[in-house]
């Protein structure tokens, strides 16, 4: 058995054939695909530091293979970068049958006819929300808001624009636990409807008036939102986000590096470490891709620029630190060494940053990374930046918010009273952002 092994692992190094002889247990068909990944390696001239995803297709060519391969290159050949082969095993995993219907790429576009269970006095108004001049997603956003309105519309009132009626949706979605801030996005759906319908502001006064109701209640009410923050303000701020970062790097190296957990960990912290320069929302975080939003300078360093897309207004952040740009390489690199970053960035040009695939997560995944790294969502960080510019340098930070947070009119950040030059905000801000490089945040 021994005589088999060995000459199974003749095309292995000697030190890794030395320790599989010399384990007391082996994967059943460990030394064979060991030894035939080596003897690849070898005809394809790659490095044992960076084999290629080509190597371990061909030495694994099913998918029960693989795993005892990459098993047997953990425990025994641990100079072998195992990157590749993750990406192998994710390829397998894509290849089997899927259960159900095939998930949509995307959202079908608006249908011409109006949702059928909308009110006919709401469905008449629907073709004039088609042709208003307003932006595809806004549209959309504006069809859910008066979709969700439509679902819980009592049948008792009649949907005519009355005061009464528009008392009665309030009510039940109070009722409902539905959030002030959704109903208000509600709300506003359902205005914009009657605006481009050209209903009249006699009619849609009631509308209006809840509105502003749900306004002021959700200005009065102490947000889970204040306590969250307070607390990570008791608890370092800033300095939390950059222990958690430095705490989720070290975990990632303590993994195998070609791990799904190890990913993770890089994953967290490379979306840490940029919204600490860039504050985006979490749907534009999901979306950048390498090369478009977010490119690597031939010297190393890591620029980001990109459209908004709540707004569709441009943000250009400039060049990120070097900390951050260090995260950013061993989130593309994978395990493989840090010499490879140029190549595997050209390896990866076009495709989605986290993923490194064509597609992105859902929108919501950089969020959910943040909660788990350090409690609070990630649209918590774009306040506390917010709060540090004030406390930075109170007369300038009224200039410096709304671009930095990326609203598009001085109602969509009322909460933080501003209003600035877009381009000359950005310098201040990377002006500002290099100083707190330097000192530390004020306190």
């Amino acid at each position: 058995m021994k005589a088999d092994a060995e000459h199974l692992l003749a095309a292995a190094p000697a030190a890794v054939r030395s320790r599989m002889l010399a384990a007391d247990r082996l994967d059943p068909g460990a030394a064979a695909v060991v030894g035939r990944f080596f003897g690849i390696l070898k005809q394809r001239g790659e490095p044992i530091a960076a084999p290629s995803r080509a190597t371990f297709d061909l030495a694994a060519t099913s998918e029960a293979t693989l795993p005892t391969l990459l098993r047997g290159l953990q425990a025994h050949a641990p100079d072998v970068c195992l990157a590749a082969g993750r990406e192998a095993r994710k390829a397998w995993y894509a290849r089997r049958p899927k259960t159900g219907e095939p998930r949509p790429r995307g959202r079908a576009p608006l249908s011409p006819e109006a949702p059928t269970s909308w009110p006919i006095e709401w469905a008449l108004l629907y073709p004039h929300l088609l042709r208003a001049p307003i932006k595809e997603i806004s549209r959309r956003r504006l069809v859910d808001s008066v979709n969700q309105l439509a679902a819980v519309l009592p049948a008792d009132v009649k949907p005519d624009w009355s005061r009464y009626m528009a008392c009665a949706l309030l009510e039940t979605l109070v009722e409902r636990g539905t959030g002030l801030q959704t109903i208000r996005t509600y709300l506003d759906g359902l205005i914009a409807l009657g605006s481009h319908g050209r209903v009249g502001d006699a009619k849609l006064a009631g509308l209006r008036e809840m509105r502003s109701v749900v306004a002021s209640r959700a200005a009065r009410t102490d947000k889970r939102k204040v306590a969250r923050l307070a607390s990570l303000d008791e608890r370092g701020g800033f300095m939390v986000i950059a222990q958690a970062i430095g705490r989720l790097r070290s975990e990632a190296e303590g993994l195998p590096a070609w791990s799904a957990a190890a990913e993770r960990q890089r994953r967290a912290s490379a979306v840490l470490a940029i919204e600490i320069n860039a504050f985006g929302r979490t749907g534009d975080v999901a979306s950048w891709r390498l090369g478009v939003e977010l490119v690597r300078e031939p010297r190393g360093a890591w620029r980001l620029a990109w459209d908004q897309g709540k707004t569709g207004r441009g943000q250009d952040v400039g060049e990120l630190w070097p900390d951050v740009g260090e995260v950013l390489d061993e989130l593309i690199l994978g395990g493989r060494p840090r010499r490879y970053a140029g190549v595997r960035y050209e390896e990866l040009t076009g495709r989605n940053w986290l993923t490194h695939t064509e597609r992105g997560y859902a929108s919501r995944h950089p969020s959910q990374l943040v909660v788990q790294a350090i409690g609070v969502p990630l649209h918590d960080l774009r306040t506390m930046i917010a709060d540090m510019l004030r406390r930075a340098d109170p007369a300038r930070a009224r200039d410096l918010i709304r671009s930095m947070l990326g609203h598009s009119s001085t109602i969509a950040g009322e909460d933080y009273h501003v209003v600035c030059d877009d381009e000359a905000a950005s310098l201040e801000w990377r002006r500002m952002r290099d100083e707190i490089a330097r000192d530390g945040p004020p306190r």
